[in-house]
């Protein structure tokens, strides 16, 4: 016999309240997706640091990433890229839960556009390093 993988809901008088306790102690729907999102992301962070890093004329695209980079260097930039991350998850969550099949959308679509983003900065690296420009 089968069992239902999600957990039993506690009673009414439980430490959390009614909208958030299948948030709570639901399973992620999403757990393999969130994955390939943070790699990705992790991915954009560690290539942006690079190219950041080997020539002052390559610069941050995000205005608001860049004034957290000027402020804080790299931390500062990965506290807002991994908030940024971590605000995408959640919202991916909750709409998965109201509509099936559109949180799972919003992270594909947040992994193709991060994952054309580390395409293009690995592109500007390859023609950085056979010369094609002055950086």
């Amino acid at each position: 016999m089968l069992q239902n993988p999600l957990p039993r809901l506690p009673p009414e008088n439980s430490f959390w309240p009614r909208w958030l306790r299948p948030f709570a102690l639901e399973n992620s729907r999403l757990q393999w997706w969130i994955v390939a999102f943070v790699l990705v992301s992790m991915a954009d962070l560690i290539v942006t640091y690079f190219l950041l890093s080997l020539n002052a004329n390559f610069y941050e695209s995000n205005p608001i990433a860049n004034w957290f980079f000027t402020h804080w260097n790299i931390a500062g930039m990965t506290f807002f890229k991994f908030a940024v991350v971590a605000f995408i998850i959640v919202i991916s969550e909750i709409v998965e839960r109201q509509r099936a099949g559109t949180g799972k959308f919003v992270l594909i679509l947040g992994i193709l556009v991060t994952g054309a983003v580390v395409y293009y900065s690995c592109t500007l690296y390859r023609r950085y390093t056979s010369g094609e420009f002055a950086a």
